[in-house]
């Protein structure tokens, strides 16, 4: 092997990627109504990048009780009808698959929320799979919230607070949607015809109480933390989006981290004050200006 063949495979190897602690809120912020547009356009759109830009993504994926939530709010009756739909194989073949969305590397959901709640609800070990890219959630929100926006996406809303989504407020929503049906769901027959065939639950009652259980058992998964926008506020990004944005990350196309030449002029880490240097105490200022009465010292 060339001598510049195995440097260039050093450096696949080692790869240096981009500093999660460099990557600056004040420009990748984790709420997507703070992203300046302009800004974003620019960050998009890197001139000059450098592996200090680049994450790598791959698909990945596990237990759904080993991902997390990475916003506040969620559709109630969203999620729950997926659940439904989910039991009686009605446009989801049962719990778990494909998120079609984007995971951070601790396992932060970035998009998927709701097809992953409603597996949390009937079977919190389906294996759930996604895009994972290699930044931690905060850091990542806030990165694809600038993809977002440069690329003309929105916020989309939602209705209720995480907060308000207790096991016995899931399970009650569960019996009443299933006892209605009609809509983009089945029957009330035919969901409680599924859920005796393919969950072995004899009646709803047996059936919200299983889901009870189940989303108790995932609560920790759904602990709210500062940095954690409402849905509104987090990176929309559709299934057909998600090669795109991969390539731009791995790529360095999305300018990551300083110097940021994307930006006009370039710039350092905005959110650092260069350190000060601590004054001199006067005793030393003193004996200073002496030596340089005395010639010992010019200046």
């Amino acid at each position: 092997m060339k001598l510049s063949e195995l440097k260039k495979l050093v450096r696949e190897v080692i790869k240096e990627m981009a500093d999660p602690a460099k990557i600056d809120p004040k420009l990748f912020p984790t709420k997507l109504s703070q992203v300046d547009p302009e800004t974003a356009k620019k960050l998009a759109n890197n001139p000059k990048p450098t592996d200090v830009d680049t994450a790598q993504g791959r698909n990945d994926g596990g237990p759904a009780n080993e991902f997390y939530v990475s916003q506040t709010t969620m559709d109630f009756n969203k999620f729950v009808g997926m659940a439904i739909n989910m039991i009686c194989k009605k446009e989801f073949n049962g719990p778990g698959g494909d998120l079609a969305a984007i995971v951070s590397s601790d396992n932060h959901i970035m998009d998927g929320h709701h097809r992953w709640a409603a597996t949390c609800m009937l079977d919190p070990s389906a294996q759930v799979t996604g895009l994972k890219v290699e930044l931690p959630g905060k850091e990542l929100v806030g990165v694809l919230n600038v993809w977002t926006i440069a690329n003309g996406g929105v916020g989309k809303g939602s209705d209720t607070d995480m907060s308000a989504l207790t096991p016995e407020a899931v399970a009650q929503r569960f019996k009443e949607l299933a006892s209605k049906g009609g809509g983009q769901l089945a029957s009330p027959e035919d969901i409680l015809k599924a859920c005796k065939d393919n969950h072995k639950w004899n009646s709803l009652d047996v059936a919200a109480e299983a889901i009870k259980k189940n989303w108790e058992s995932t609560s920790k998964n759904r602990k709210i933390e500062g940095w954690m926008p409402a849905k509104i506020d987090m990176p929309a990004i559709e299934r057909d989006q998600l090669e795109t944005v991969k390539q731009d990350i791995e790529s360095g196309k999305l300018d990551l981290n300083p110097p940021f030449d994307s930006i006009k002029g370039g710039t350092t880490k905005p959110t650092e004050k260069p350190a000060e240097k601590p004054a001199e105490k006067e005793p030393i200022q003193e004996v200073k200006r002496l030596q340089k009465l005395a010639g010992i010292i010019k200046g």
